[in-house]
């Protein structure tokens, strides 16, 4: 009721107060209405994915290609490294200029990513039976 006379026009500090509504759940339930139309009107967060990388020359290199690196890269030696490893074999071998989460990005297209290592919870340490002290041995 007090959203109605405020969008007539009427001082909102006057209206909330005569309702007994502090200002702070006021705006809070507006700004979550807000929020609320916009998820459901916007689906992609973030900036959209170029689609290549520059090379140290400043010359773009598709996604593709890089790629390409990618498995090349890991058929030779059975793929022993992770994604933060190959990105440092792309800008050395390849010159690229490229961030790490890209190129985790393009390991999981690609399904080359390894396993994540599990953790084990602690054992916990054995605690030393009590046993009754007679004398010295």
């Amino acid at each position: 009721m007090a959203k109605r006379w405020i969008e007539k026009g009427y001082n909102t500090t006057t209206v909330l107060n005569s309702v007994g509504l502090a200002a702070s759940t006021y705006y809070y339930n507006i700004t979550k209405e807000s929020r609320e139309e916009q998820a459901l009107t916007k689906k992609q967060t973030g900036r959209k994915i170029p689609g290549y990388s520059l090379n140290k020359k400043g010359e773009k290199i598709p996604d593709e290609l890089i790629k390409e690196y990618l498995c090349e890269l890991i058929t030779g030696d059975g793929f022993p490294y992770g994604y933060k490893k190959l990105g440092i074999c792309l800008k050395e071998d390849y010159k690229l200029i490229i961030n790490h989460k890209k190129v985790y990005r393009l390991c999981k297209e690609l399904d080359i990513l390894r396993p994540q290592r599990k953790i084990y919870p602690k054992r916990p340490k054995k605690l030393a039976k009590r046993e009754k002290i007679t004398g010295p041995k």
